[in-house]
């Protein structure tokens, strides 16, 4: 050993009592805490987004399930302006033109009584779809019948 290490070492010998000796404060607690909170913070965020994508969900199920009853309504309002129109006198062509209507009319709503005993079905949303559309088509079918019954005419077509 060279001199300068032998009084380093020396040194160091007498003042081991008296030198200030600093440790690593244990932040295991403090990291632990933060890695929990992370961990629940990423398991909260999934739950809301979870709740968020549901309630989306739910909210267009809803607003396509309201449009339905307003088409009902319409196609009863329809009913009642077409039972007012349908004193008018037609011809004989144009009551055949009327008695396929009534005929597809009958069609639309045997379908729509069929797809209202499918609601047991798998698929709940495309089900209701088939119904919106099959209201909608009668909705037009009544309007169809109301006008050819203001405004008569020997050709139409259907």
């Amino acid at each position: 050993m060279s001199k300068l290490e032998q009084q380093i070492t020396d040194y160091l010998a007498v003042s081991e009592e008296t030198i200030v000796t600093h440790t690593a404060p244990d932040l295991s607690e403090k990291i632990w805490k933060k890695h929990q909170n992370n961990k629940y913070k990423k398991y909260s965020a999934i739950a809301a987004s979870v709740c968020v994508f549901s309630l989306f969900f739910w909210l267009q199920q809803a607003s396509y399930s309201l449009a339905s009853p307003s088409l009902i309504a319409q196609s009863q309002i329809l009913e009642l302006k077409l039972e007012k129109v349908s004193t008018t006198q037609l011809s004989d062509n144009q009551q055949l033109i009327i008695e396929n209507w009534q005929y597809e009319l009958e069609l639309i709503d045997e379908s729509i009584e069929l797809q209202n005993q499918k609601t047991q079905s798998l698929n709940q949303q495309e089900n209701e779809h088939i119904a919106q559309n099959l209201w909608a088509n009668r909705t037009q079918l009544l309007t169809q019948m109301i006008d050819f019954y203001l405004q008569p005419i020997d050709l139409y077509e259907i």
